[in-house]
């Protein structure tokens, strides 16, 4: 009897410690193990494209093939060395590495494209004849080409990652070095959608190459099937890129990126091992998945501004977002020269300052002189900076006009001028990472910077 009471109290106490179990609430960024969708795929990867955590997985560090999505470090290393609207022409010795198994858009030798155009018939189509054109026509040749793009899977921490050809051909067709991670590709595909240009193209379903030489203007369709016939939940998330690739080796692989209505953006690098059908049906799979996960409370999701990843004001900005500082929007735009309204907001923002322009000045840019100024101005108490204060006047002028001709600069600065720039310079505020000529107008990312140093400067003084 007491050995069957024992026993009744045991099995109740298990069916006790299984139930505690399931009403223990999920810690943020755990996926409920037991619901997690069942797909087919060599690996896959899934990350918060704001924050770069990995909120869901499989096999994501196994040695896979990248096929077309390796394009996409194509696009990167073209725009590393080439303005969009510069011009390419065509050469028979960029179409003779093209691959009869490869995808192609029929350029000719003789026709000149923008690097614009190209890029959209590079990820749209996946053509591979523009990707050899792109890849000689910015660095020259195509060996140059290759370490540039090896050289920045290193630079981004891609570790498990290589490339011998800009295409993405791999063993099938003799390449042996080109293979990836799924997590790897995160990491590239995070990048890419960090680039506007790269962005807005790969947002598209189709695009019109204007005409050349040899050919008429024709239309191209990107060979991404959720912007035609594969449908999904619209109404949770938008499908915004990014891109797709088949080989034999590879499967069937699509790095999709994906954002909601509140700003949380996901990417899925997914490389399956069964049809293109069963694909894009896996990966809507794992996307409702973590949408409803976020949705339910169980996932927590970040959001910020698309444009400053991996800019050196990203941790501070978003830091900013996080506490309720800087308003939503889908871009920060950081290299944008805006007016000194906005510019002043930003450095007051992050420099805890209260830095004013005047009403007449307000819609305009705002230089980094007239900023050395205003600085002046309120934190000078209308005395010499320290660094001409024992010199004589002739000498610290001397000394200062010395400094400006060293960097070129020609335009007449008037006494306040030359005593705003030396204090600037007395406090390591003009540094490399403000322009050289102080009459060149600042950008929202050097106004964050600086209001970090004026918030530094208080913290230590």
């Amino acid at each position: 009897m007491k050995i069957r009471k024992m026993k009744r109290i045991s099995c109740l106490c298990m069916v006790l410690c299984i139930v505690i179990a399931f009403l223990q609430p999920l810690s943020p960024n755990t996926a409920k193990a037991a619901n997690k969708p069942s797909v087919f795929a060599h690996a896959y990867a899934i990350v918060d494209a704001n924050s770069q955590q990995l909120l869901l997985q499989y096999q994501a560090n196994k040695k896979i093939y990248p096929a077309s999505t390796v394009k996409l470090m194509t696009a990167l290393v073209v725009l590393d060395y080439c303005n969009t609207s510069d011009q390419i022409t065509v050469t028979k010795t960029m179409l003779s590495k093209v691959s009869s198994s490869s995808a192609k858009v029929g350029l000719r030798a003789g026709d000149t494209y923008t690097v614009s155009s190209l890029l959209h018939m590079l990820l749209l189509p996946s053509a591979a004849d523009a990707s050899y054109v792109l890849a000689y026509g910015s660095c020259g040749s195509l060996p140059t080409f290759l370490k540039q793009m090896n050289q920045k899977a290193s630079a981004y921490g891609m570790t498990h990652t290589s490339f011998d050809n800009p295409v993405g051909l791999d063993k099938g067709d003799r390449y042996y070095k080109t293979y990836t991670t799924a997590k790897d590709f995160t990491i590239l595909a995070r990048h890419a959608m960090s680039n506007a240009t790269i962005r807005n193209i790969v947002a598209k379903a189709s695009y019109r190459v204007p005409k050349a030489k040899h050919k008429k203007s024709f239309v191209i369709h990107s060979t991404n099937q959720f912007y035609r016939s594969v449908p999904y939940d619209r109404a949770s998330y938008q499908i915004i890129g990014t891109k797709t690739g088949t080989t034999r080796a590879a499967g069937s692989v699509l790095i999709a990126t994906a954002k909601d209505k509140a700003g949380h953006e996901v990417i899925c690098a997914f490389f399956g091992n069964r049809s293109h059908s069963t694909m894009y049906a896996d990966i809507r799979k794992l996307l409702d998945y973590i949408f409803k996960q976020e949705n339910a409370g169980n996932l927590t999701l970040k959001k910020g501004f698309w444009d400053v990843r991996y800019t050196e004001e990203e941790d501070l900005i978003q830091t900013a977002y996080d506490e309720g500082l800087l308003s939503q929007a889908s871009r920060f735009y950081p290299e944008q020269a805006a007016d000194q309204t906005t510019l002043y907001q930003l450095i007051n923002i992050f420099g805890n300052s209260n830095l004013q322009t005047t009403e007449e000045d307000a819609d305009q840019p705002l230089s980094l002189l007239a900023f050395a100024q205003t600085f002046y101005n309120n934190y000078g108490g209308g005395q010499l900076p320290s660094c001409i204060a024992d010199l004589p006047e002739t000498e610290w002028q001397a000394a200062m006009a010395n400094y400006c001709n060293s960097l070129n600069i020609v335009e007449e600065l008037s006494q306040t001028d030359y005593m705003a720039l030396c204090f600037l310079i007395q406090n390591n505020l003009w540094n490399t990472k403000l322009p050289t000529d102080p009459s060149d107008s600042l950008t929202k990312s050097q106004a964050v910077l600086l209001g970090h140093e004026i918030s530094t400067l208080q913290t230590t003084n």
